[in-house]
Formats: structure tokens, C-alpha cells, sequence
């Protein structure tokens, strides 16, 4: 089910990167094809389907969510940290500690339906995952810049154009909360670039801006998009924990 979801997303990504430039398209493409670079939106997916339906909003997002949004399928147009979690290097030296949950009691349903229908994914949570594959996308493009001697302009250029698509994407969520948090990575990347590395501390720091930043506030931005708030955003701060944890394990 989840290889069949994730060839969706890369097929519909695929037509999101045109461009009146067919240079800037052929490395866009050549980039966001490459099918082992797939963890971020797995991630995304993975924690959509895990906690839609336990927060009280969820109802409310699948009445506004159409089945098939145009606006969000259409070609041509395409917080700096965490509310709820620290963000001083000292954290990474323990164990991530999680408020008690208050417990959301659904409405009730009859358990037949519930276990025949579980809840689905939801057309922005399907278009963030392809945003957070398209910001990784672009922080890749200008590392090989940042890599490279000399430097390669058309590098800079793409990477800048699917930051742009992926810009224009995450406004059309409609969600404050998840474009605060996926703009805040953009910036953090750019904050790990710029840390020398000279102790463990600066080492950790390095690789949770660079790389656990996205994966930690993209698995947090799918819960929220899910409805889970208030009462239940201890979810959201599962979400961001695991995924922080990923990344730093990653590197």
C-alpha cells in the first residue's frame, strides 16, 4: 500500500516541476526521480495514517478536504522551532520526556465501521509529503554547490526553483501552522551550514538543522494538518521526536 502511494506522489511531483526552462526541468526531474531518496515522505505518509482520526478536529478536516483538490493538483502553480519542544543542544543528551496525553474521547461509532473504514490520507497531507521531498530536493542541489570548488550556477538555480515550487505549495495548505513550521527548516538549514564543527555538541547541532529539522517538524506537520490538537498534540510531539531522532541517527 505504501509503494503504491509513494509512486503517486513521485509521478504527481514529476508534473509539479515543469518550468519555462527545460534546463531547470531536466535537473529538477533528474533529482526528485531517484527512487532511493524516499524516507521523507515515507515519514510524512507513515505518521498521517498513524494518527488520523485520534484528534478532535479530524472530522472537521475530512468534511473541508475534497477528494480530488484541483487547486492542489495543478501544474502550472505551483516556527523556528517546535512549540512544545526544546530546542538547546542539552536535549539531544537524554531521553525525550512527553507530556501526559489528555485523552480525546470520539464520538461514538459503531466498532464494525471504524475497523471496515479506517481513516485515509488527505490530499495536503499527500502534497506535504511531496513538499518535504522537494525542500530535501533543493538542500541537496546546493550542498553539491557548496561541495564543488568552483561552484555550478544551474545547481543554485534548481535548487532555488524547487524551493520556489515547494513555497507556493505549502501556502496553498492553508495551514499556519504547518507553513511556519515548514518554512522554519528552509532556515535551518541554512543556520547548519554555517556551525563549525568542533565538539559534540556543535556536531549534534550541525546534523539536527541540516538534516533532522525536516524530518522532525514534517512527521509534526502531518499530524497537525490530521486535526490533532488541543488535548491530543501530544501526538504532534511524538511525531517531531521520532523524526528528530531519525534524522540524527541517519547521519
Amino acid at each position: 500500500m505504501q509503494a503504491c502511494e509513494l509512486l503517486r506522489l513521485r509521478a504527481s511531483l514529476l508534473r509539479l516541476l515543469g518550468s519555462a526552462h527545460p534546463a531547470l526541468s531536466d535537473v529538477a526531474h533528474f533529482c526528485a526521480a531517484d527512487p532511493r531518496e524516499q524516507l521523507r515522505p515515507q515519514l510524512v505518509l507513515l505518521f498521517a495514517r498513524a494518527t488520523n482520526g485520534l484528534g478532535p478536529s479530524w472530522h472537521a478536516k475530512q468534511r473541508a478536504a475534497p477528494a480530488d483538490d484541483p487547486a492542489l493538483s495543478r501544474p502550472g502553480v505551483l516556527p523556528n522551532a517546535h512549540p512544545s519542544m526544546p530546542t538547546h543542544t542539552a536535549s539531544f543528551a537524554g531521553v525525550f520526556h512527553l507530556r501526559p496525553p489528555g485523552l480525546y474521547a470520539p464520538s461514538p461509532a459503531p466498532a464494525a465501521t471504524a475497523l471496515a473504514n479506517p481513516p485515509s490520507l488527505l490530499p495536503t497531507q499527500r502534497r506535504l509529503a511531496q513538499i518535504v521531498d522537494m525542500i530535501h530536493v533543493a538542500s541537496v542541489l546546493h550542498d553539491d554547490v557548496r561541495d564543488a570548488p568552483a561552484g555550478n550556477k544551474l545547481s543554485i538555480l534548481a535548487g532555488d526553483f524547487l524551493l520556489g515550487r515547494a513555497s507556493a505549495a505549502l501556502a496553498r495548505l492553508g495551514d499556519a501552522q504547518v507553513v511556519e513550521l515548514l518554512a522554519s527548516v528552509i532556515a535551518n538549514q541554512a543556520q547548519g551550514e554555517m556551525i563549525n564543527v568542533h565538539d559534540t555538541e556543535s556536531y549534534l547541532a550541525k546534523i539536527y538543522l541540516k538534516t533532522a529539522s525536516l524530518m522532525a517538524k514534517g512527521a509534526c506537520a502531518a499530524v497537525v494538518l490530521g486535526g490533532c490538537t488541543r488535548d491530543t498534540a501530544v501526538w504532534r510531539d511524538v511525531a517531531y521526536a521520532y523524526g528528530r531522532n531519525l534524522g540524527i541517527a541517519r547521519q
